[in-house]
């Protein structure tokens, strides 16, 4: 019997290994590019729109696509929006949205204080097995597609840990503009620092991509490509501005995240998988701009002669007990029952809201104690949602 001892498997140009075998349990591990459940990153490719806004304003806590926020602190103008404009250059995988801001105005960061970025979030569920905090601290790989109107330096890091304060940053440079680009940067795991997992639905990890910031002060620095502790660094001093130029656009899509030191091909899960993993931060019950501004959404029961209340269970477990976002105006809603219709305006809440269940409740109806009926909306505008976002 012939057999071949070798510690790995190289392609003749390549600089990792395909293959690299353990010597002394045998076992051998794979550098495959397309495994599966690979990427830490949701919606990384900007997929999923369920507050569906056209646009929405730079501004703190607005979501330009689900699961990535803007963050601000200034009095820079711009928007964010969903956009088709994608990745044209070779070998990118096809991508079919992204992310784009757009500078409103000609601001130039004033203070310490100014800066915008766009982030996700992660939860310490999805990163504990990255082992950070300790000597077998996992090494992670992220790697994006961007775009901008402007060039230079910009810079982009990772945050997490106890305190939300351990902070790798990296520059990557743009120098052609209007032109994708494929950014590709190996991060070492954080040794240092505490990391524990007891609360395992609260952040974990922050990765955040920077528009602007002064280029100064206690919220940016030059130390790069290593972790620092003690303070929310808001990227590299050398960073771009993208807000001081009226028009100056920024594309990013194809975001991922993996365990290891390759940049593997991206990885696309279907928009219904996508979806789903949305729906853990945000769900909408109903919406009336799908096609019907009439929908029935839930079977309620009159708790009084003015209080009526529809249980309903979520498509997903949620991440927390989520919050009620609705839109509201005239007669945007309404409650059948008792062999007529009622409009009204908006709803008074929820009612003992779980992670996978809740009573939406409306009052001030004209009702039977102990009857029955439905909600629905009857607007094109009316929308409800449920929030429990990190």
């Amino acid at each position: 019997m012939s057999e071949i001892k070798v510690n790995s498997i190289k392609g003749v140009a390549a600089s990792a290994a395909a293959i690299t075998v353990n010597n002394t349990d045998g076992t051998a591990t794979a550098n495959l590019r397309t495994r599966s459940n690979k990427n830490l990153i949701i919606n990384g490719e900007a997929l999923v729109h369920q507050r569906g806004d056209a646009s929405v304003a730079v501004s703190d806590g607005n979501y330009i696509v689900d699961r990535f926020v803007f963050q601000n602190n200034g009095t820079l103008t711009g928007t964010g929006a969903q956009d088709s404009l994608v990745p044209d250059i070779a070998n990118a995988s096809y991508f079919a949205k992204s992310i784009k801001v757009t500078s409103t105005g000609t601001t130039a960061a004033s203070s310490a204080g100014d800066y915008a970025a766009i982030g996700t979030r992660l939860e310490r569920n999805d990163v504990a097995n990255l082992g950070w905090g300790t000597s077998n601290a996992q090494t992670v790989t992220l790697s994006f597609y961007v775009r901008s109107s402007k060039t230079g330096i910009f810079s982009a890091y990772l945050i997490g840990g106890d305190g939300y304060n351990r902070t790798f940053v990296f520059e990557y440079t743009i120098a052609s503009a209007n032109t994708w680009q494929k950014v590709e940067k190996t991060i070492s795991g954080d040794t240092g620092g505490t990391w524990t997992y007891s609360s395992a639905n609260t952040i974990g990890l922050g990765v955040v991509f920077v528009l602007e910031n002064l280029g100064s002060g206690s919220g940016t620095t030059s130390t790069l490509n290593s972790w620092v502790g003690a303070n929310n660094y808001a990227g590299s001093t050398n960073q771009v501005n993208l807000f001081d130029t009226n028009g100056a656009t920024f594309y990013i899509t194809g975001i991922q995240l993996e365990i290891g030191s390759v940049a593997t091909d991206f990885e696309h899960r279907s928009f219904g998988q996508e979806l789903a993993l949305c729906e853990r931060y945000f769900q909408i019950v109903v919406d009336g701009s799908d096609g019907n501004a009439q929908q029935y959404f839930a079977t309620t029961f009159n708790y009084t002669t003015g209080d009526s209340y529809g249980p309903f269970t979520y498509r997903t477990t949620m991440r927390s007990t989520p919050s009620l976002v609705q839109t509201s105006g005239t007669n945007y809603y309404a409650f059948y029952g008792n062999l007529a219709g009622q409009n009204f305006n908006s709803f008074a809440g929820l009612s003992y809201p779980g992670k996978r269940s809740t009573a939406i409740f409306a009052s001030g109806l004209s009702l039977n104690q102990g009857g029955a009926g439905g909600f629905a909306c009857v607007n094109a505008s009316a929308k409800v949602s449920l929030n429990a976002e990190l």
